[in-house]
């Protein structure tokens, strides 16, 4: 959330005349500080923008490493299906033979 910058410190007052340097010296600091805060708040801007799109490509290549395991996985159930089918086969033949 960005505020306003504050209104400076009028120094028209007669009282006020010793410290009209000091009082514009703070106005300037205060100035200087209200741009370096609104150059951070663009800086974090930029920042959060950059992290939620590492973000998002973090969780499409997590997606794509769980599809593609889900593909390999069934690829490794279906062999080890077939291999194990395989071999029931043959137990099953070679003790019909032996009987």
């Amino acid at each position: 959330m960005v505020l306003p910058p504050p209104a400076p410190i009028p120094s028209a007052s007669p009282s006020a005349a010793p410290y009209r340097a000091q009082i514009e010296s703070l106005n300037q600091q205060l100035g200087h500080l209200v741009a370096a805060n609104q150059q951070l708040n663009a800086k974090l801007t930029k920042a959060n923008g950059e992290l939620l799109g590492a973000a998002e490509d973090h969780k499409r290549g997590m997606e794509a490493i769980r599809l593609q395991w889900k593909n390999e996985r069934k690829e490794w159930m279906d062999g080890c299906d077939a291999v194990g089918l395989e071999v029931l086969h043959k137990a099953t033949r070679s003790c019909s033979k032996s009987s």
